[in-house]
């Protein structure tokens, strides 16, 4: 063991009991007798120099990946005939045998019948996640979908949700069931077996009369945010109970929308599921932030490469956190100068250095030259 700045002897003593803790030996590099307790198990030729050896530690990512790959296979085939497999190999390669190297040319493009991402080997995964982002989605489009569900209310699938959902959504011919292509590429199975995100990835979802469903729940609830944050209104109330007079803005206005359309009334509020009603405070924040990345994107497209200044003010809120506000003022392509908000920084203090480094911190996230300030 490496020797730090804290003593490794009384940390590692709490993770042992006291006859193993007796039989461990501590070695550090440049260490006189670390490097004659190392000679004394080891061949010099086969030592690390930086203990007493000969030998020079390189270390080669990719080697090191084909290793750990023989060995999930070696892994594999000792538990897979026994079923124990999902106990004994970790997150990454649980639940099923590890295939062996696959043909990239030969990848299965229905979302129904290619395998899990993490049943591939490690080396090659990364390598199949670039082959398909490659294809791109894989969106069957056809004249007519099968109907499914039951008799009296039957629905089918849409060849116009691939407009709606164009960066995500991938549809399987074969068992008519949809799928998501970013989280079959980036999906890991769980420690107890069964699989995150498994209805998007590994079973597939055909619910479709509850894509239109949470489709215009979700469009209620990013409509009213829309309007309440243009108008620099309020959200919460001071009582969200059932039996409140007054819910808040957001509230208020989903029930006030609902009261003019039978279709919305039917899936908002107290009629939507409990885990899909869009209208938690930790949603609206969400949706609020992605308004408040599209309009600094807007900013940045429009400032593109010209010259700019910056205005920046510091102010305290009512919970005594201090904040920095950032305006740019530049010059637009069509030659009218213009001054748009960017935002409330947090910041510790109020110290020059601190400013400056949250200054830095926006430029940067957002690639904008420092040399194209003026003023």
């Amino acid at each position: 063991m490496t020797k730090q700045s804290f003593n490794v002897e009384s940390i590692v003593k709490y993770f042992l009991d006291n006859k193993t803790f007796q039989k461990v030996k501590f070695v550090y590099p440049k260490n006189k007798d670390s490097v004659e307790l190392m000679k004394s198990y080891f061949e010099e030729e086969n030592l690390p120099r930086e203990l007493g050896g000969k030998s020079i530690l390189n270390y080669n990512h990719e080697e090191f990946s084909k290793l750990m790959a023989q060995d999930d296979l070696k892994c594999a085939d000792f538990w897979g005939s026994d079923g124990k497999l999902s106990n004994h190999i970790g997150n990454e390669h649980a639940a099923a045998k590890v295939v062996k190297e696959v043909d990239l040319a030969l990848l299965e493009r229905d979302p129904a019948l290619h395998l899990p991402i993490w049943k591939y080997p490690i080396n090659q995964q990364d390598e199949i996640r670039r082959v398909y982002l490659k294809l791109g989605l894989y969106q069957c489009k056809l004249q007519n979908y099968p109907f499914s569900g039951p008799q009296k209310n039957q629905c089918r699938f849409c060849s116009s949700w691939f407009d709606l959902y164009p960066s995500w959504l991938e549809y399987s011919p074969t068992k008519d069931v949809a799928f998501c292509l970013p989280c079959y590429l980036f999906s890991k199975p769980s420690c107890n077996g069964r699989f995150g995100l498994s209805t998007f990835v590994v079973e597939g979802f055909k619910n479709w009369k509850k894509i239109a469903a949470n489709r215009l729940r979700l469009q209620v609830s990013v409509d009213v945010i829309r309007w309440l944050a243009f108008q620099g209104c309020a959200f919460r109330g001071h009582d969200e109970n059932l039996d409140s007079l007054n819910r808040g803005n957001f509230l208020e206005m989903i029930k006030f929308l609902a009261s003019y359309n039978q279709e919305v009334a039917a899936v908002v509020l107290e009629k939507a599921p409990q885990n899909a009603s869009y209208s938690s405070p930790r949603i609206q924040k969400e949706i609020l932030h992605v308004f408040s990345q599209k309009v600094k994107a807007t900013i940045r497209e429009e400032i593109s490469n010209a010259k700019f200044c910056l205005i920046v003010d510091e102010a305290s809120d009512v919970s005594k956190k201090e904040h920095m506000a950032i305006v740019f003022r530049f010059v637009d392509k069509d030659g009218f100068i213009r001054e748009r908000f960017f935002g409330l920084v947090h910041v510790e203090d109020t110290s020059s250095k601190t400013l400056k480094q949250g200054i830095f911190n926006i430029l940067r996230h957002y690639s904008l030259d420092v040399q194209n300030i003026r003023g």
